[in-house]
């Protein structure tokens, strides 16, 4: 019988073609959640607040956020050219 919280057993869905474009997209992602992340496209005069910090803190923040996101992502699911464990 299929235990239904065993997520490792699960079947991969994914297309070869969906696997290339995550492998491809994956550094370009990064890039753009680095240059999001770096705060230096903000006006050095700007004052504005959100939740008591500064806007760029708060954007930085959540790309910071996003860019773990992605990363727990990419690591939960296998590379096209890595071997499963079982077979």
């Amino acid at each position: 019988m299929h235990d239904p919280c065993d997520v490792a057993r699960l079947p991969d869905v994914r297309t070869p073609a969906a696997e290339v474009m995550t492998v491809r997209r994956a550094p370009l992602l990064f890039v753009v959640l680095l240059v999001l992340a770096v705060p230096w496209y903000w006006p050095a005069d700007d004052r504005t607040l959100w939740f008591g910090v500064p806007a760029w803190v708060c954007v930085a923040v959540v790309v910071s956020a996003a860019a773990s996101l992605l990363t727990a992502l990419l690591m939960a699911r296998p590379w096209p050219d890595e071997q499963d464990d079982d077979g």
